[in-house]
């Protein structure tokens, strides 16, 4: 929420800290995320399952990226359509126009101009803590519906050697020559 708590005046520390803890939490979350996903399956499948798991955490990237962008981006649109009778499409063009301008109407407007968009990124960041809650319900209630209690847990792996490979052998005669070798 370290996002949502930006304004126009912002700086760059402000941004560097809110990264660097949304990358710390991301990075805490992949490892599990991903042994969660490959210890389902069975080492056959590991090169299936870490493709799927790899195409899933790609395509999640650029559809969160395209959807908060839209959302910020349509904010910003909203935000700034007085502006140059709507002639802004971002802060890069006003913040050119404004140095066209000069003096405190330049000023203006690049401040009207920042405002907008940090506003469409603190409702983009909204929508992502929606939609990260969201998410987390689903996979607390899923991952709950998987877990298996001690009765479901699968038998040890010497159950599963055939009954005849545990029979005890059957004594055969050795050669003598072969006995003392």
């Amino acid at each position: 929420m370290l996002f949502a708590t930006a304004t126009a005046a912002s700086g760059y520390g402000h941004y560097v800290l809110a990264m660097v803890i949304v990358s710390s939490g991301i990075g805490m979350a992949m490892s599990p995320a991903t042994s969660a996903t490959m210890q389902e399956l069975p080492p056959a499948m590991a090169g299936v399952g870490s493709a799927v798991n790899d195409t899933t955490r790609n395509m999640g990237s650029v559809l969160g990226v395209a959807a908060f962008g839209s959302i910020t981006a349509s904010v910003f649109a909203s935000q700034t359509a007085q502006l140059a009778h709507g002639a802004i499409g971002s802060v890069g063009v006003a913040a050119e126009a404004a140095h066209h301008v000069g003096g405190a109407d330049g000023a203006a407007l690049l401040h009207t101009a920042a405002s907008a968009f940090v506003t469409g990124a603190d409702h983009a960041v909204i929508a992502g803590a929606i939609a990260t809650v969201a998410g987390l319900l689903v996979a607390l209630a899923t991952l709950h519906a998987h877990r298996r209690t001690p009765a479901q847990a699968p038998a040890p792996a010497a159950a599963a050697v055939p009954a005849k490979a545990l029979a005890p052998a059957a004594k055969t005669p050795v050669p003598a020559s072969a006995a003392h070798g």
